[in-house]
Formats: C-alpha cells, sequence, structure tokens
C-alpha cells in the first residue's frame, strides 16, 4: 500500500485542517501541496495504483474496505493524514459534517457528495482529483459513485478475523507474537500476517485466500501440513469461515 498522492477535498476560507501537509494559505483545495489546481500530471489510463474494481467492465460489489478505503491509503494518506490511517477514522472524517461545511461523503447522494464531485473534470472546488499522479479510471469512480448511493456503508470486512484472534482460547492464546502488544494493535498484526511464510505459505496473501495459510489452517479438508486451527477450541463456523475468506479477497484491509 504505497502512499502517493490524492487530494480530494476542498477547504472552506480560513478553516483548519491539520491533518493536511504544507497546505499554502491562498489553496482552495485541502491538502493542496503547491501550484494552482490546474497543474495536474494528467497520468496515463493505466491506472496502476487503484485498489479495487478492475476495469474490465466486469460488474463489481464496491465497498469501504475493497474499494474506497484502499484507494484512501494508496493515493490520499501523504496529505490526508487527517482522514487516517485507520479506518474507522479515516470513515468518519469523511462522513462527518465539519462546522457550516457539509460532509464529504452524503449517504445516498453521490451527486451531492464533494468527495466523489471531486474525482470528475468540473467540481464545484478547486479542480480535479488527484493532482500528481494518474486520474482515477471511470470504472473506479461508477463503483464510488453506487458505494455513495447505496448508503455509504461502512463495511469491516476483517472484524470476523479479528474476533477469532481476539476470542478466549483461540489465535491469540498461541500466537501472541503476531500482534505484539495485543490483539487491539492492528498495525502490528497486519504487518506480521502479510510478511510471516510458513512452510513455504504466507499467512495471508491479500486477495488470495486460497493461497494465505491463515484460511488453509482454518479448513479442515485444506489443511497442507499439520493440524487444524484453532487447537482447543471448536472449529470454525463455514459462515465465519466465508467472511475472512471474503476479507482476505477483498485485500485483507484491516478496518
Amino acid at each position: 500500500m504505497l502512499p502517493l498522492v490524492l487530494l480530494l477535498g476542498a477547504c472552506a476560507g480560513g478553516q483548519d485542517d491539520g491533518g493536511v501537509k504544507d497546505r499554502p494559505e491562498d489553496s482552495d483545495v485541502v491538502g493542496d501541496s503547491g501550484g494552482d489546481d490546474s497543474d495536474d500530471s494528467g497520468g496515463d489510463d493505466s491506472d496502476p495504483d487503484d485498489s479495487g474494481p478492475d476495469d474490465s467492465g466486469e460488474a463489481q460489489t464496491p465497498g469501504w474496505s475493497n474499494l474506497v478505503f484502499p484507494l484512501i491509503q494508496a493515493r490520499c494518506d501523504d496529505c490526508h493524514d487527517y482522514w487516517g490511517p485507520e479506518s474507522e477514522l479515516a470513515y468518519q472524517r469523511l462522513t462527518e459534517t465539519r462546522g457550516a461545511e457539509p460532509a464529504l461523503v452524503t449517504a445516498g447522494d453521490a451527486a451531492g457528495s464533494l468527495f466523489y464531485q471531486k474525482l470528475g473534470p468540473t467540481p464545484p472546488k478547486g479542480g480535479q482529483m488527484p493532482l500528481q499522479v494518474p486520474e482515477v479510471s471511470e470504472a473506479k469512480i461508477e463503483a464510488i459513485r453506487d458505494w455513495i448511493n447505496d448508503g455509504a456503508p461502512e463495511d469491516q470486512l476483517w472484524t470476523v478475523f479479528g474476533e477469532l484472534y481476539k476470542g478466549a482460547g483461540s489465535c491469540w492464546n498461541c500466537h501472541r507474537g503476531w500482534g505484539e502488544a495485543g490483539p487491539s494493535n492492528t498495525s502490528a498484526l497486519q504487518a506480521t500476517l502479510l510478511s510471516r511464510s510458513v512452510g513455504g505459505y504466507t499467512l495471508v496473501v491479500p486477495g488470495d485466500a486460497s493461497r494465505s495459510l491463515l484460511y488453509l489452517k482454518l479448513v479442515p479438508s485444506e489443511v497442507p501440513f499439520g493440524q487444524a486451527m484453532p487447537l482447543s477450541y471448536s472449529f470454525v463456523s463455514e459462515e465465519d469461515l466465508t467472511g475472512i475468506a471474503a476479507w482476505i479477497d477483498a485485500g485483507a484491509v484491516f478496518d
């Protein structure tokens, strides 16, 4: 999740936004790193750093965890650190009102949401976003529109595994080293799951549950070596297995 630069908000005159770095005083764009809004890079159409739906035209289900938050992490966080980096905080920042200013995302109303408007060529404030990086593809913009119009739900896909990890007698009992400071330290837990390999299998391969040891060890018929997990605990339900697989397949974003 390489942080690049995506600037989507606009700032009312004089309103402070402490999470935006190096904003010039005369800018009307939140997080503007310099120059006027016309100085977009333009980019190409390859859209290499977007997360979420691909551009193949196939039907995709837009969501917070598998589209919007990964986009913020990849292309907004450098300048809009006020939005995150935690998913819950980012969602709050986008959907809360700030003084007289409306929320950047108004659930059910993409056309009236500045977050969506700034992705288009003629936003009501400032210039089109992102600046200095390739523009977001039409497919992803449409997916973001659909997500907002569907109520901008904050789906937290990692919650199913999070509860399993923290539950008494489950992962946390034996795998305390995964989280270092504890199950609430999601940054350490995420770093461990994405980097640690055992027996040639990485614990979590974002986008592919079928190659993720974490998931394979929870399915008795798929265990590549050793015993099914968790030990000394009832096996994970089919519903929860489906949820954990969905979280990994969606990119293993930690909400």
